[in-house]
């Protein structure tokens, strides 16, 4: 074999390595020695890390210089496997808190009047802190506090490229303060105090921003239709470099309905864009109705007044019906693309069968660096080139009932309709595989050792589109003998699939050894992009195992599970809060479960090896190691194992914006109190970072 690889003329493994993703290209790395050495090369993996994972934080390391593309394609398959495989690398307490906003790799936490601000991407030794109770004192009362009691009522809102938002109210009033929080700052006139808006109503208050715009809105707008009285969003806009309105009046959102966010509406900021998403099109639920759309609406940053809005295709009813207690909506960039993907769990009573299943829908809406006519075609590969009834361009303005082009013909219930309905129809679409992830597979649901928890025992639930995973955190209460209570135990529950061989090895479809055929065409005959593929599940594994030391139980879970818990996470990492009854209760703590190698936090302890393995749904324990490194020295045992290749540079920023900030943070653990460059609000510090004094393990 080895004679056979040798035979072959690098340019040929240069051109085949062209087309192979992280996971194949690492995988024939580790064919033999030889082309272990050959992949190395930076030219090689230069192509395939641009076309597979251009828009990924590794991909943009590995273009600006700080890490070579070879490091950056093994360093991306490292974090899927570790995943898709629920072995995170290390799992810590970060700091006591009552809330937290974890965006672009960085934790921003309340505790009691202050919020601090740790970059967990980089591991940093310090941590940016705002006393909020003396700035709101400063700058909107101008005036000292009386007595140590009077404080305002401080709320964390969100964070986003070195901007964090708060809500403060004080005596019935109530101002949204935004800071920047970067540790560095040096523009000249500008105050840290970014922002600061009185507010007139607070319901379902949220806040987006970037480096120079930052939106808020509430649902407080009211609107009269058809004698019913609703709401709609009143959202506000503001130019962060003036802090200047961007409009005289706050901006509504007709007939945009959704008031869940999260849930029946999300919001985020992208590019030069404000986009909404909604999976609801009316106040009120027609009788007769077939078609469900997302509606988008995208919004110029600096023109707020000038919408585009357009109909996406979710789902026709006849699919089943919703359990709308587990719909989760939101917004994501995929790292091979680029496009802003619309990425929705629904669980789903299918086919009117007996039993709810949970699947992962993923629906691009708009490409990287989007053009003011919003392009929106191909993006969706079964009706891209073949235009289908009620495919419709975008629009300027606010959504707008459209009547259907068209409606069933087969249908009875067309005939109950009269001038007054309005309902949704296009013909029923397909989806291709690629953009759905079931829960279980035909054989899972089947399975005698399949475990599903109840929505009071998810605490948190995601989708991990790099790893192709979803992520649950669960409790799992401890086994006990005899009847003595069972211990609550906080677990992963994780769910992957792969993408399969693109030969039909054991002939499923067609001859054995042929490709698979794609599944669906245009009406022009050709094929629909990416209808080929085919997926395997690999099955559901769950973390912590059954015999996992009790000092992780422990750090994981460390009082009841019984009660709410805050979580965030990202490609690399799994952020949560436990809630405790009583706010200073010092169990009340942020926990990070890590999947990346190359985030090493310092004093983390080696944990005892029976937590290296995992539990698969069946039972069975996996102890597959996923470290590609296979020729490399060994690293040191208070190191994480890798598959990147020696000297990889730590980041410096993973911003998501064009223009990530750069920062010079004090890297002194000791610099408590230390004085910075800058000439800084007595409320504003750096400090060594809470971590130094919290459990954290490396778990391999």
């Amino acid at each position: 074999m080895t004679q056979k690889f040798d035979s072959i003329p690098f340019d040929i493994w240069h051109e085949i390595a062209s087309y192979l993703g992280p996971e194949d290209y690492v995988n024939l790395s580790l064919v033999n020695r030889e082309m272990y050495e050959l992949l190395k090369d930076d030219m090689t993996a230069r192509k395939p890390a641009q076309k597979f994972m251009f828009h990924s934080a590794e991909c943009r390391l590995a273009a600006s210089g700080q890490i070579s593309y070879c490091q950056a394609i093994r360093r991306a398959f490292d974090v899927r496997e570790a995943v898709a495989n629920a072995q995170p690398y290390s799992a810590s307490v970060v700091a006591c808190a009552e809330s937290f906003q974890f965006k672009q790799g960085v934790l921003c936490y309340k505790y009691r009047d202050t919020l601090r601000v740790l970059n967990v991407r980089d591991a940093d030794d310090t941590e940016q802190v705002i006393d909020v109770r003396a700035a709101f004192f400063e700058v909107v009362l101008r005036r000292k506090p009386h007595d140590p009691g009077e404080r305002p009522q401080i709320t964390l809102l969100h964070y986003s490229d070195g901007i964090a938002s708060c809500l403060c109210k004080w005596a019935g009033l109530a101002w949204l303060l935004a800071f920047d929080v970067r540790p560095t700052f040096s523009e000249v006139g500008m105050s840290r105090v970014r922002t600061m808006r009185q507010l007139y109503s607070t319901d379902e208050l949220f806040v987006r921003n970037n480096a120079s715009y930052l939106y808020y809105g509430t649902h407080s707008g009211e609107v009269q239709n058809n004698h019913f009285d609703y709401r709609e969003w009143l959202i506000h806009g503001v130019y962060l470099p003036e802090d200047r309105n961007l409009t005289k009046r706050p901006l509504q959102l007709e007939n945009v309905v959704g008031s869940e966010v999260g849930s029946t509406i999300c919001f985020e900021i992208r590019d030069d864009y404000l986009y909404v998403v909604s999976n609801q099109t009316s106040h009120e639920e027609e009788e007769v109705d077939w078609t469900s759309f997302y509606v988008c609406v995208r919004i110029p940053l600096s023109q707020p007044t000038q919408p585009i809005w357009r109909r996406c295709w979710r789902r026709q009813h006849q699919e089943g019906p919703l359990n709308d207690s587990w719909t989760d909506l939101s917004l994501k960039t995929d790292e091979e693309t680029g496009n802003l993907t619309i990425v929705e769990c629904r669980r789903e009573w299918r086919n009117g069968g007996s039993e709810n299943y949970r699947t992962f829908y993923m629906q691009p809406i708009d490409r990287p660096s989007a053009q003011a006519e919003w392009e929106a075609d191909d993006l969706d590969p079964v009706t891209a080139n073949s235009p289908l009834p009620g495919d419709e361009p975008p629009s300027p303005g606010f959504p707008c009932y459209r009547r259907a082009a068209e409606l069933p013909n087969d249908d009875p219930l067309t005939r109950t309709l009269d001038a007054f309905s309005k309902p949704n129809y296009v013909p029923p679409r397909k989806r291709v595989r690629r953009q759905y992830h079931d829960e279980y597979t035909f054989e899972e649901r089947t399975s005698d050792s399949r475990k599903d928890f109840p929505l009071s025992k998810t605490k948190f639930w995601t989708y991990n589109h790099s790893a192709s995973s979803f992520v649950d955190l669960v409790n799992d209460p401890r086994p006990t003998k005899g009847f003595s209570a069972q211990a609550d135990r906080l677990r992963l529950r994780i769910g992957s699939r792969k993408r399969k061989c693109p030969i039909d090895e054991q002939g499923e479809e067609v001859e054995r050894g042929s490709l698979y055929p794609p599944e669906y065409f245009h009406g022009c005959g050709v094929p629909v992009k990416w209808s080929e593929e085919r997926y395997k599940s690999r099955g559901i594994k769950f973390w912590p195992p059954d015999d996992a030391p009790e000092e992780l139980l422990q750090l994981l879970c460390p009082h009841t599970a019984s009660g709410r818990i805050e979580a965030a996470a990202d490609e690399r990492m799994i952020v949560y809060l436990t809630k405790a009854s009583q706010p200073d209760d010092p169990r009340q703590v942020i926990v990070l479960i890590n999947f990346d190698p190359t985030i090493r936090f310092k004093g983390l302890k080696q944990l005892s090896q029976p937590s290296l393995t995992t539990t698969s749904d069946s039972g069975n324990t996996n102890t597959r190691s996923i470290s590609t490194d296979a020729f490399a020295t060994a690293s040191a045992s208070s190191q994480p194992k890798s598959s990147s290749f020696p000297s990889l540079s730590k980041a410096r920023s993973y911003s998501t914006s064009s223009r990530p900030y750069s920062h010079d943070a004090v890297k002194d653990p000791a610099c408590r109190g230390k004085k910075l460059r800058y000439t800084e609000p007595r409320w504003f510090a750096i400090e060594s970072a809470s971590y130094h004094n919290m459990p954290g393990y490396w778990l391999r």
